[in-house]
């Protein structure tokens, strides 16, 4: 089972990565017009076909999008992940945030290290998102995550309008969108055994604006995790 929750993060972000290349814009769900949560699925059980996880080779750990080249050493997971799915989910009464975590090694591509302080090579910890607001009203996501470590480190998601992850927008009425969150760690020699993701809740959207004291759709959700690393799924 483990294999596969490795197998089902890295389909997921090299969908991403291939939807970004045209990065076409979030649409209301129609019969005609599907969602891109449909084509991840369709993508996904493409490559499960023709790759089973028992048959990953050594450089399937290894993988490149844009941003550079992705190192994978291990997942965060709980007794609480889909097996389907390989994603923790969380519900915001109706806005439901599926997400898997990872801890990766990048090597910066040039231009793109001025999102990371100019360096050319990181650790971090790579929470990806399946986003699906379920609710016939508009709800405004900024994507605040506070990750604490085993190591004692406090570590905060880019949000709101400083995020470039696509799945922090406003959601008007049903729609789905996937992207993911680089938490850049403090040190590169830190491997967190553990990790709590502390997540807020999005905000309904009322004549265009928000209500920060009020209108806050769902409450916190406190989500612990364990470290597995590659080499004990190989």
């Amino acid at each position: 089972m483990k294999r596969h929750l490795f197998f089902v993060f890295i389909t997921l972000i090299l969908f991403m990565a291939a939807c970004n290349e045209s990065d076409p814009p979030p649409v209301e769900e129609t019969e005609d017009n599907r969602s891109s949560a449909e084509k991840q699925a369709e993508w996904m059980e493409e490559q499960e076909s023709e790759q089973e996880p028992e048959e990953i080779e050594d450089d399937f750990w290894e993988f490149e999008t844009d941003v550079g080249k992705f190192y994978m050493l291990g997942m965060y997971l709980n007794d609480g992940i889909n097996e389907e799915t390989g994603m923790y989910e969380v519900d915001f009464d109706g806005f439901k945030v599926d997400l898997s975590v990872a801890l990766v090694d990048i090597d910066v591509n040039e231009e793109y290290q001025y999102m990371y302080d100019g360096q050319e090579n990181i650790k971090a910890i790579q929470i990806t998102t399946d986003v699906e607001n379920t609710n016939d009203f508009d709800v405004d996501y900024n994507g605040n995550i506070t990750v604490v470590t085993s190591d004692g480190e406090q570590l905060n998601s880019d949000s709101g309008i400083m995020s470039e992850n696509p799945a922090v927008q406003t959601y008007y009425g049903k729609v789905k969108e996937i992207g993911a969150f680089t938490i850049v760690m403090g040190s590169h020699d830190s491997l967190p055994e553990r990790i709590e993701l502390i997540m807020d809740g999005p905000y309904i959207v009322e004549d265009g604006a928000v209500d920060p004291v009020n209108g806050q759709l769902g409450e916190e959700q406190r989500i612990e995790f364990d470290f597995i690393s590659k080499d004990e799924i190989e």
